[in-house]
């Protein structure tokens, strides 16, 4: 029973990623994306352990990635002449990297979430702005999906000023960026100070 109540969670994260793709162009659904991390994020605050989070936020970021970069496939094999059996996994393998991002997201949420329902709004929302941004940024980086875009196709809200979407989806990540400076002020100096214990513990019972 507790398998099945596993699977159907982790099933509803992947529908939950996939649909999220809906707010992005051409579709232009922009609120969808904030009611689905909404969701994601109440999962993760029911999520028993850190790991059990993470899995859901892997199971979401694949439904999330394979929904919204199955480009990458087309690329692959009409453009790149890949066989589509070796494209298919190729695009299967590059999103389940990409995973990993909602993945340590979820982790690091259920391991330092404080249990008030305003902290741990702020903690999700700035962590998942460091992990988009790692994701734009290392190895390069491959900043598609951001969530930041999602708004730049609403038209019908922003039209009638130059400038409006850009504007809009510029608005929306230094709010994000915001948020993560206020969760790593808050959050990191007690992290490190316990780092910092834990290092002059560890050579206090390692010296002679």
């Amino acid at each position: 029973m507790p398998n099945r109540k596993k699977w159907l969670e982790w099933h509803g994260a992947a529908v939950l990623g996939a649909a999220t793709v809906l707010g992005f162009a051409p579709f232009g659904l922009f609120p969808l994306p904030f009611a689905t991390l909404a969701l994601l994020f109440r999962a993760w605050r029911g999520a028993a352990t850190p790991w059990r989070a993470a899995q859901t936020g892997y199971v979401w970021g694949l439904g999330f990635f394979l929904a919204g970069v199955s480009w990458i496939y087309v690329s692959l094999n009409q453009f790149g002449d890949m066989a589509p059996p070796l494209a298919a996994v190729a695009t299967l393998l590059f999103c389940a990297v990409l995973a990993a991002f909602p993945a340590l997201a979820g982790f690091a949420f259920a391991r330092y979430r404080g249990g008030t329902a305003g902290g741990d709004a702020l903690l999700a929302a700035g962590l998942w702005a460091l992990t988009e941004w790692l994701r734009g940024w290392i190895f390069t980086g491959f900043p598609w999906l951001a969530l930041g875009y999602s708004p730049s196709r609403a038209d019908a809200v922003v039209s009638h000023r130059p400038g409006a979407l850009r504007h809009l989806a510029g608005t929306v990540r230094r709010a994000r960026w915001r948020v993560a400076a206020g969760v790593c002020r808050a959050h990191l100096p007690p992290l490190m100070k316990q780092l910092r214990y834990k290092a002059v513990e560890q050579k206090t019972l390692s010296s002679p």
